[in-house]
């Protein structure tokens, strides 16, 4: 029988663990799951219970942190790829949906992937501004609460892995030229899907990245994705029909394409833009998580 291990990360993300482990556990026993705690310890191990808790050292903040950070996590789940057949690693955040026309256990399909690195099209679950919806109740299935996506190819992580890997800051690149980028797995990316827990998220990593001697941000850790406080009026809502699929064959094909080698990492890079439509997803999708 194939077995599988999966990961993640946490650091003050009670909603976000929370909404990973529910779903996860629908598929995996919590002895297949792995939380690398890197803040409240007791907490996340009580709420990890079950689970494989590791204890992350924590050092003070500075412009290495996160290449130190990922090279730690590669070597972990590179690790891992000798005892179990398959690894995936995601941030907290993130969620590897199988879309319901394909089946509707994602673990069954991963490991019926012959390819050594597989990666799920990535997209941006975004509560929309120019909707008035309520705030997020965890008791219900959030895709039917949040059902507007933008297409994300750099969200297209080479997360799913065989092999040992090396993979760059982000997860976004992998010292492998050749991946496999399924038309049946999406990676939801769930850092805007709701507009209170963003902000109250937003404004905790930027005190983490923001010097309290000088005031100053430290550049470096997180990039400028952790230096911002307020996203959603960049978003629009393209269509409000649902589209028939998560695809978008062109960014796909886009991204897919432009890998090239940067020899300083020496990772493969795919370049590609977050896009800023909305788009709502096809119905079939509510009850997944």
């Amino acid at each position: 029988m194939k077995s599988v291990a999966i990961l993640t990360m946490v650091y003050d993300d009670d909603i976000y663990l929370k909404i990973w482990l529910s779903y996860w556990e629908k598929f995996v026993p919590r002895s297949n799951l792995y939380v690398l705690i890197h803040a409240d310890y007791g907490h996340y191990e009580q709420m990890a219970s079950g689970c494989n808790t590791i204890r992350i050292a924590r050092p003070p903040m500075h412009a290495g942190s996160e290449v130190s950070r990922w090279k730690m996590l590669s070597s972990l789940a590179s690790g891992l790829t000798l005892m179990f057949d398959r690894v995936i690693y995601t941030d907290v955040d993130e969620i590897i949906a199988l879309d319901p026309k394909h089946g509707n256990n994602p673990i069954d399909y991963i490991l019926d992937r012959p390819e050594p690195v597989v990666s799920p099209f990535g997209v941006d679950l975004v509560e929309p501004i120019e909707l008035d919806l309520p705030a997020i109740d965890l008791s219900r299935p959030i895709l039917s609460q949040r059902s507007f996506v933008a297409c994300n190819p750099p969200y297209s992580k080479p997360c799913i892995i065989s092999d040992p890997v090396i993979w760059g800051t982000g997860g976004h690149f992998i010292n492998r030229e050749e991946i496999y980028l399924s038309d049946a797995l999406v990676l939801f990316h769930l850092k805007l899907f709701d507009k209170l827990t963003y902000r109250e998220r937003a404004a905790k990593r930027k005190a983490m990245v923001t010097d309290p001697e000088t005031g100053e941000l430290i550049m470096g850790p997180g990039g400028k994705e952790w230096m911002r406080t307020d996203e959603f009026h960049e978003y629009t809502i393209e269509s409000r029909q649902p589209i028939n699929n998560i695809d978008f064959r062109r960014p796909r094909k886009k991204w897919l394409e432009s890998a090239k080698f940067n020899r300083r990492s020496g990772v493969w890079r795919r370049s590609g833009r977050s896009h800023k439509q909305l788009h709502r997803i096809p119905e079939r999708f509510d009850n997944v998580f």
